[in-house]
């Protein structure tokens, strides 16, 4: 479990304002009636020209008081409404964390965490943890996968766990945080709308996408301390796995021959079939061997290239490898939908010194 994000879809509780509502049809009875008296009484009616000016004067009256009282409106919001920043205290306080027992479970046993979780109380926590994901999984109609994935998830475990080290996000950070959860419950509901026109491999390179929208965006706000405490747990030290990944290693002729078979096994293909993945090999091997290639002249260049970075790239050239199979070799219906299925991505390693 190390390293693995963990997913959960919920909404931020939002409050209802009130409204005070005039009741207009009244106040057109008493206006109805006030007129019935004046007209029945001389005494009450004054010359048209002064009830002109009075009415204009009225009017002028009405109109100042509402324009001041907008201003004094605006000069106490001013005065009382929260800043932002504050906002997303109070928003972040008031947020249900379904996180929040199992995150502080965590955070308890976090000795027994960085040394594997092999404990009894460790692998209680875990299985609840585990039971949670699923559960998420199931109704959201996603795999495990994208449920560890999800926004709402991984960020609020680990808000879970700040909260019950004492070290909860300041108003600032508290602000950032909701703005980038805000972005990532939409990006979130965007791929669950187009998820079912991606291939595996497609679906695995958006999930990267998001990850990096939502929880190392908000990991980039943590302080050094804050970052401590996760360390302290273990479960988030390693490198998210995103998906199957198959190394291969040797002479250039024997890892050709790996790519094949592998990749023909993947998809059930025939020996016919599989010599016909001799040239998609031959553009995959050229495809990674210049971004190796790349990597090296980046790094000693002093440009850092992440784990990350690394894995977004080499899911990119799977997935037009991906494409180039299904243009070239002929599929029937189920290896279709294997390939579709394909979510192993492919490295490897060459053993003989130049190649």
């Amino acid at each position: 479990m190390k390293g693995a994000s963990l997913g959960l879809i919920f909404g931020i509780l939002l409050g209802a304002a009130g409204v005070r509502v005039v009741d207009r049809v009244h106040g057109a009875k008493l206006e109805e009636a006030g007129k019935a008296v004046g007209e029945r009484d001389p005494r009450l009616r004054e010359s048209e020209d002064a009830v002109g000016k009075l009415e204009k004067a009225l009017a002028d009256a009405r109109a100042e008081n509402a324009a001041l009282a907008g201003r004094v409106s605006e000069l106490e919001a001013k005065k009382s409404a929260p800043s932002p920043a504050e906002t997303a205290v109070a928003v972040a306080a008031e947020r249900k964390n379904p996180w929040k027992e199992l995150g502080a479970s965590l955070y308890k046993l976090r000795d027994k965490m960085k040394d594997g979780g092999d404990s009894p109380e460790a692998q209680q926590v875990m299985m609840e943890l585990l039971g949670l994901i699923g559960k998420i999984a199931k109704e959201n109609g996603v795999t495990i996968e994208e449920a560890m994935l999800s926004p709402d998830g991984f960020p609020m475990l680990m808000l879970s766990i700040l909260d019950a080290a004492g070290v909860t996000p300041d108003a600032v950070q508290a602000q950032k945080i909701e703005e980038i959860l805000a972005g990532g419950r939409e990006a979130w509901k965007e791929y669950l709308g187009h998820r079912g026109d991606l291939s595996r491999l497609e679906q695995r390179r958006d999930l990267m996408l998001l990850d990096a929208k939502t929880a190392e965006a908000i990991r980039q706000s943590f302080s050094s301390g804050q970052e401590g405490t996760l360390k302290e747990i273990g479960l988030f030290d390693a490198n998210i796995n995103f998906g199957n990944n198959h190394h291969i290693g040797g002479s250039r002729e024997s890892i050709v021959e790996g790519l094949k078979s592998g990749w023909a096994s993947d998809l059930k293909l025939d020996d016919a079939q599989k010599s016909m993945l001799a040239p998609v090999v031959d553009d995959y091997m050229r495809g990674y061997d210049a971004m190796q290639e790349d990597w090296a002249r980046r790094a000693q260049a002093g440009q850092k290239v992440t784990s990350r970075q690394r894995s977004a790239e080499e899911v990119d050239l799977m997935i037009r490898t991906q494409k180039r199979i299904g243009d070239t070799v002929r599929l029937d219906d189920k290896q279709a939908e294997a390939l579709k299925n394909w979510a192993t991505s492919y490295g490897y390693t060459y053993s003989e010194p130049g190649r």
